[in-house]
């Protein structure tokens, strides 16, 4: 039975054709918004190389979102970093607002982690790095990447960002940065993001001298860490409770940590 304005069975099988075995393409444009509304353009020019155009535009897109391999992906996101770190400084921020290619979850989390590390030794350059994260995630589609992934990377970006506040001499800017972050946190999914907003403002409040309340940070993203599989950071967290717990003069309480933690599975 036919419907008004849906494709006949000719249509379809035509549709089909083109996909051929590739059933995990077809789920993703059936289930993607964001595929959708970028093929309707396509759709509606209604010109004769309309399949061509579709393989062209959409498929190979899908394709390389559902089917490309970890490695291919991580590559690809280097090149991306790589490239728009070659540019001029001024032309970066426009970049990541105005050019699509720039726009993934995967380059945000590439500059965030690749940010921390050149921050140590120029913590100026970490900062763009960041800045320029938090531009990039505004720009992202929420029905792409999702809204509890952007807040989760808003989350860590923030805290990065603090982190790197406080080590410059800027407690109140790292305050500020914390309370962006912990506001993400309430619509992000991935544990680690809290993790290290834990293990962060841990550090914070240690060299606050607000030992009791970094202690149980410390312990919480302990916690975290070890139970998203991330063992030498869940490490680090502890050794900074242990620390804190001596610091305190609660030695004892500092052993059981330390034996429950070696004596811990795994």
């Amino acid at each position: 039975m036919s419907h008004p304005g849906h494709p006949d069975t000719a249509a379809t099988s035509r549709l089909l054709a083109a996909l051929g075995r590739d059933r995990a393409t077809l789920k993703h444009l059936l289930d993607c918004r964001l595929c959708r509304v970028r093929l309707r353009p396509t759709v509606e020019a209604g010109n004769d190389a309309i399949w061509e155009r579709l393989e062209e535009s959409i498929l190979d897109r899908a394709r390389e979102l559902v089917q490309a391999p970890e490695e291919t992906r991580e590559w690809k996101t280097e090149g991306r970093l790589a490239e728009l770190l070659a540019l001029p400084a001024k032309e970066r921020r426009r970049a990541v607002e105005r050019d699509e290619r720039f726009q993934s979850s995967a380059l945000a989390g590439q500059l965030l982690e690749t940010g921390r590390s050149a921050g140590r030794a120029d913590p100026a350059a970490g900062r763009e790095r960041f800045h320029l994260a938090l531009a990039l995630i505004g720009r992202l589609d929420p029905e792409g990447a999702g809204r509890e992934t952007a807040a989760g990377l808003l989350a860590r970006a923030h805290s990065y960002l603090a982190e790197s506040l406080a080590l410059a001499g800027d407690r109140n800017g790292a305050e500020a940065a914390f309370q962006r972050a912990a506001r993400h946190l309430e619509t992000a999914a991935d544990p680690l993001d809290r993790a290290w907003f834990c293990h962060l403002l841990s550090r914070l409040r240690a060299e606050e001298g607000r030992s009791d309340e970094a202690a149980a940070l410390a312990r919480r993203a302990a916690t975290l860490f070890a139970a998203a599989g991330q063992a030498s950071q869940a490490a680090a967290a502890l050794l900074d409770e242990i620390r804190l717990l001596l610091q305190g003069l609660d030695p004892e309480r500092a052993l059981d940590r330390l034996f429950a933690a070696l004596c811990a599975p795994g």
